[in-house]
């Protein structure tokens, strides 16, 4: 049995008023989160505050429920009703003596006597994941920042020098950070290699297959009327571009060409109401590359 260990200069919480602040605030953090998409219930966060959340609204409900069990015990035994008023009685203790014992104290007690040895290095929790299961690659450049920011609004010489303006780091040198930790984590020399091992084995872990990451999406499939075309290319292209939809036969159904067509993220809706159901071909060219997808129309 472990005794009580008091720390000199901290003020000690009762254990039922931090269950009582921390389920409280478990169930509206829990609520905000799960109830505008309810898969983000599988997130870890939400994991961690589901049993402080399922245990508060636990013990208000049995305190609520033998609040009214005693009330309505006093009525029925005005009323000479006394078996019915003796098992309102017994529920409500049952109630009232379960939502005495539900604060975690003896979790609190053992938390509070975690020792180091609790924890050995090098016996990672959890099941390892990725092309080599539980790898964790580390970089670091001093390059990266700026080593005389004064993270300041108002410096006399520097005027605003918040650490995330762009001033106060160095891009390119970010960027090949990024690129050897992604080759380090894939085991490959080439960063574009090492991107499409990374996507490839985390999309044939989801059951999407064997392919790596897609520069052109199309949805939905199977769609009606409208196709979202969602284009990722390198965010330094600049240049000519064209769209083209085509049917099986390989008919030109559709086109747009632009001449000045830039990298990164853009969203074309494309109208084929027109069209009967039936197979079509997406493509984008742009520069050396294309990148075609698949879709289905439904009648």
């Amino acid at each position: 049995m472990h005794s009580k260990r008091k720390i000199p200069g901290k003020i000690r919480i009762p254990h039922k008023v931090v269950f009582l602040i921390t389920g409280l605030v478990s169930t509206v953090w829990f609520l905000i989160r799960v109830i505008p998409k309810p898969s983000r219930a599988a997130y870890p966060c939400m994991r961690v505050a589901a049993p402080f959340m399922s245990g508060f609204v636990i013990y208000i409900l049995s305190v609520t429920g033998s609040v009214m069990l005693f009330k309505r015990t006093r009525r029925l035994f005005f009323r000479a009703r006394y078996i019915l008023a003796a098992g309102a009685f017994l529920t409500a203790v049952a109630l009232f003596i379960f939502s005495s014992h539900i604060f975690p104290e003896r979790l609190l007690a053992a938390a509070s006597y975690a020792e180091p040895s609790d924890f050995p290095a090098n016996q990672p929790m959890g099941e390892g994941l990725g092309i080599f299961p539980g790898r964790v690659v580390w970089e670091w450049d001093p390059d990266a920042t700026d080593e005389n920011c004064t993270n300041t609004r108002n410096d006399p010489i520097r005027g605003e020098d918040g650490y995330f303006l762009a001033k106060n780091s160095n891009q390119e040198v970010i960027d090949q950070m990024m690129a050897n930790i992604v080759m380090k984590l894939s085991g490959s020399s080439d960063i574009k290699s090492a991107w499409d091992m990374l996507f490839t084995d985390f999309n044939k872990r989801k059951g999407v297959g064997e392919v790596t990451y897609q520069a052109v999406r199309c949805y939905p499939n199977h769609f009606r009327d409208m196709v979202y075309l969602e284009t990722d290319l390198p965010s330094g292209y600049a240049g000519p571009a064209t769209i083209q939809v085509c049917n099986m036969a390989g008919a030109l159904i559709w086109s747009r060409s632009e001449d000045h067509f830039t990298g990164g993220e853009e969203t074309l809706i494309i109208d084929l109401s027109g069209e009967p159901a039936g197979s079509y071909l997406f493509t984008v060219i742009a520069g050396e590359e294309q990148h075609t997808v698949l879709m289905s129309k439904m009648p």
